[in-house]
């Protein structure tokens, strides 16, 4: 097992922020992976990184107890890491988080967990903001299994926690030595297909499934991005870990169809088993859930905007995560088996410029802008995308599945 958390630590700073010499490199990870530190610390100095700072954290039900509602004091020590990570921007520095893949949630203490979520959300908006103004920055998030996580998915396994290690090291990759060259190979496959989008600037795109059917329109001028992003300098690095989609931005008012999931929504928590969203030159007019409709209504009226997409992501119909069949409960993984789209903000990277990260900006360029982003995936094993150049050309972008490009 040590060899392949070697393998994965390997991946995250070499692939994931891709470190460069004399970088400072700042590491968030749950506080049960204190162990990790030791590899972290020999990773980094085999790559003549500069320095660690580590960040360890609590899950919700331990930071219950720690505070026991008295939620200044945690509100006073996150102004302060906060603090800390943004005098880091400017500091040559290079982030790297691992989060639980479900929190801990219990209904009877709800109140107090949106507190501690409220807090967090605060300083999250707070720095990502500020990261996006300076622009430039590496960052690469991804998950780690933890006890609850594991326990949550396979409630029937005698030992969870080993079966999600399994899983996890084989969709990662880090079950393999050259998991680094396989993840090179497979990002430099995934820009191609981005090269080749952005070349064509298409119009529209039409997705469809067996309950599906979305007419997409894209942003003016818009930028694909899939498998990394590339600093000004020229670094290459992962802000998602794992991951295979390539995404864009679609018109604030560009989607009209009716999308049906095909994974379950996980907000706060919280899940969506079954639901569908009518879309209407891009504001959703109707919506349905078999079960908990009251979270949808709560992410779409988040904000104004929040009726509104900011993102389309392709992904072809089986990846190393939908080849599993398991059910993640986590966004970040469950994205990475299908097909999806966002309701929320649009990503500045998905103009072909670099852009103002503020409302009048992203109204100007008819992206949608929104301070929240909420991932729904569709797609399945049979997805077709057609694409409509700006001549009213038709091609055939994905057809069951599988690229045609």
């Amino acid at each position: 097992m040590y060899k392949y958390l070697e393998n994965l630590v390997d991946v995250w700073l070499r692939v994931g922020v891709n470190i460069q010499p004399n970088q400072l490199l700042y590491v968030t990870i749950p506080s049960e992976y204190i162990s990790l530190k030791d590899i972290f610390d020999k990773k980094t100095k085999q790559l003549k990184g500069m320095e660690v700072i580590y960040q360890f954290t609590d899950d919700y039900d331990q930071l219950l107890e720690k505070y026991k509602n008295n939620y200044q004091i945690y509100d006073s020590y996150l102004s302060e890491i906060t603090s800390k990570k943004l005098s880091l921007l400017e500091q040559n520095c290079v982030f790297f988080e691992a989060k639980r893949g479900i929190d801990f949630f219990d209904e009877e203490k709800k109140q107090e967990l949106q507190q501690l979520k409220q807090i967090e959300k605060k300083y999250n908006l707070k720095f990502r903001n500020e990261k996006r103004k300076v622009g430039n920055i590496v960052s690469c998030k991804t998950v780690i299994p933890t006890k609850y996580w594991a326990e949550c998915i396979f409630p029937e396994e005698l030992r969870p926690l080993d079966k999600l290690w399994e899983v996890y090291l084989q969709i990662t990759l880090a079950n393999f030595d050259n998991a680094v060259e396989i993840w090179n190979r497979r990002i430099n496959e995934i820009q191609e297909r981005v090269k080749y989008l952005d070349q064509q600037q298409f119009k529209s795109l039409y997705f469809k499934t067996d309950k599906t059917q979305l007419y997409v329109e894209l942003a003016e001028n818009h930028k694909w991005t899939g498998g990394c992003e590339i600093t000004e300098k020229g670094i290459r690095y992962m802000p998602n870990f794992p991951t295979q989609e390539i995404f864009t931005a679609p018109k604030k008012t560009g989607i009209t169809g009716i999308m049906h999931n095909t994974k379950p929504l996980n907000y706060s928590g919280r899940f969506i088993n079954e639901f569908s969203l009518h879309f209407e030159k891009g504001k959703i007019l109707d919506y349905c859930a078999t079960d908990n409709k009251f979270i949808l209504d709560e992410i779409i009226n988040l904000d104004e905007n929040n009726r509104y997409p900011g993102e389309i992501a392709i992904l072809p119909g089986e990846t190393e995560i939908s080849k599993t069949n398991i059910i993640f409960q986590t966004t970040s993984l469950d994205e990475n088996a299908a097909c999806h789209l966002a309701i929320g903000c649009a990503y500045p990277c998905s103009i072909n410029h670099k852009i103002e990260y503020g409302r009048k900006e992203f109204e100007r360029l008819g992206i949608n802008y929104s301070n929240y982003h909420v991932d729904v995936m569709f797609g399945d094993s049979r997805v077709t995308i057609t694409a409509s150049s700006n001549n009213n050309e038709e091609i055939l972008l994905m057809e069951n599945g599988e690229w045609r490009v």
